[in-house]
């Protein structure tokens, strides 16, 4: 084997390149020395043994040749795949890589589909991504060929697991998590029929009928991890309606295999939960259709019931009393949006009592939020200022982690206040202590503006009867209008009005003008 290393001087005062070739032969480095001349003839100087290479005339490749030349990560990848006999793995990883770069073409159209591609980064340009698929789809394509359906379904499995953290490879999620479900379901049905066959021929070997029996049980419960695993994503990826339809089919399923636990989407994780799968489904299903069945959705009222009742059902055989808040919590607020009050403050109540009795305060606060809106509803005014007041005070122990939740609560009590009382002053102090806690805020921030309004109301509402009064009879008094004048100028505080005063004023006044009236009419008969 003969190596080279090429180098090169230039000396601007000559009028030739020499160019230096070191080359290895049987052990021995020789020099070689290739002169060129002015017309462009090249002369050997040194002995070359070798006849088979002339040094002289190979390509002087710069280090931007090299890398022209030189094959791409994933392009090795490929070969080395090839080479090594995994046509499969080849043939699947070429296809992801050409299917995404076909994608990435077409999302230079805007009103494309694959527009999104264009912010995510290359499957190409992922090499330690694109060296696990491989080593994965290379140990699933081993153990097809020797049959184990299992092995397949897990490193396939493991391969989608790659793709969870990220949003951007949701589509590759999918693609695998739906392979996964092929994978099984075609080798349980396989399985299935052998075991049929075998015993319509009355075939009586008992080892092979176990050792069957026993790759049918494992397949099945990879089926059904395969099916929650493809339910799981419709759910996360807002395909709600798909998602439901797969669960009720797993929990249909599960009914006679309650042992079989929730799995992790990494089939070699060691910690899996030790929560049953078909009470997983449970909870699913009713959180489902909890999202798809909100309240204020344009559903008929029994439509809503009747689903939300089900959801009820469900979160009830999960025994998952948050869940059944959250039932109670959506039923009530359907009852409330019909004007049915007292069904509603029934179920709000049931609600409550739940989250009274959980660790979870921001469930309390909703809880003491909903109770509060339907007592408005009853006129139970006192009830409902009570509920606001412990927002308050359930909000002040979460404040250090969540500010606008406490200034969120003052608003709401002072909102109250100012709607439904004439507290004007609780109204005003509320807002105060609000505005206290606004400090962590941008001044453009909601909450802070609607606090700024709740408090300008009443400050308004508090001076409004003095403010009108004092405006009625400042046409009449001159000291009324004094103050009129300072407070407008200098934002002196009104002075509290006397009602006597404010009698006496506007009783002159009115004697004053009845005198007028009837001196005028007087005036007019006599010259009549």
């Amino acid at each position: 084997m003969v190596i080279f290393q090429m180098t090169s001087n230039y000396d601007s005062n000559k009028a030739s390149h020499d160019f230096s070739s070191e080359y290895i032969s049987d052990g021995k480095i020789e020099k070689v020395h290739c002169i060129q001349l002015k017309d462009g003839k090249q002369k050997v100087t040194g002995s070359l043994q070798n006849d088979n290479i002339d040094t002289c005339i190979l390509p002087q490749l710069t280090r931007s040749d090299i890398n022209w030349y030189r094959l791409k990560f994933h392009e090795n990848l490929l070969l080395n795949i090839l080479q090594n006999g995994y046509h499969k793995t080849y043939s699947e990883l070429f296809n992801l890589i050409d299917y995404e770069k076909k994608q990435r073409m077409d999302s230079v159209n805007p009103s494309s589909s694959s527009s999104s591609y264009r912010s995510i980064e290359p499957l190409t340009e992922r090499h330690q991504l694109l060296y696990q698929i491989m080593i994965h789809l290379m140990n699933a394509e081993h153990s097809n060929h020797s049959n184990n359906i299992e092995e397949v379904y897990k490193e396939n499995l493991y391969i989608a697991g790659l793709f969870r953290s990220n949003d951007h490879d949701q589509w590759l999620l999918e693609i695998y998590l739906q392979k996964c479900l092929k994978i099984v379901t075609k080798g349980y049905t396989a399985v299935k029929n052998m075991i049929i066959i075998k015993t319509q021929l009355n075939n009586n070997d008992k080892i092979q009928f176990n050792s069957l029996n026993e790759i049918k049980q494992s397949l099945k419960k990879r089926l059904f991890e395969a099916i929650y695993h493809n339910a799981t994503y419709l759910f996360e990826t807002g395909k709600y309606s798909q998602s439901l339809e797969l669960y009720k089919q797993l929990q249909k399923k599960l009914e006679k295999h309650k042992t079989i636990l929730q799995p992790s989407i990494n089939p070699y994780d060691q910690h899996q939960m030790n929560i049953p799968l078909y009470i997983v489904c449970y909870e699913q299903i009713c959180r489902i259709i909890l999202t798809i069945y909100q309240p204020n959705k344009e559903y008929q009222m029994d439509e809503l019931l009747s689903n939300l009742n089900e959801a009820l059902k469900y979160a009830e055989k999960a025994e998952n009393q948050k869940l059944v808040g959250l039932c109670n919590k959506q039923i009530s607020q359907v009852y409330q949006n019909h004007k049915e009050y007292e069904m509603a403050f029934k179920l709000a109540q049931q609600y409550f009592d739940i989250a009274e009795r959980s660790n979870d305060i921001l469930e309390k606060i909703e809880a003491c939020k909903l109770l509060g809106s339907i007592n408005e509803n009853l006129s139970k005014l006192d009830e409902a200022e009570q509920n606001y007041v412990t927002i308050i005070e359930y909000t002040k122990l979460l404040y250090n982690n969540n500010p606008g939740k406490l200034i969120e609560a003052y608003e709401l009590l002072s909102k109250f206040y100012i709607l439904n009382t004439n507290k004007y002053e609780l109204a005003k102090l509320t807002t105060e202590n609000g505005l206290k806690h606004t400090t962590e805020l941008n001044e453009n921030d909601n909450y802070y503006n609607q606090l700024k309004l709740w408090y300008a109301i009443s400050k308004s509402k508090l001076i409004e009867s003095d403010y009108i009064n004092i405006i009625i009879s400042g046409q009449y008094n001159s000291n009324d209008m004094l103050n009129l004048i300072k407070w407008k100028d200098i934002r002196s505080n009104l002075p509290l009005y006397d009602k006597d005063h404010f009698m006496k004023v506007t009783y002159d006044s009115f004697t004053k003008k009845r005198n007028e009236i009837n001196q005028s009419r007087s005036t007019h008969t006599l010259n009549s």
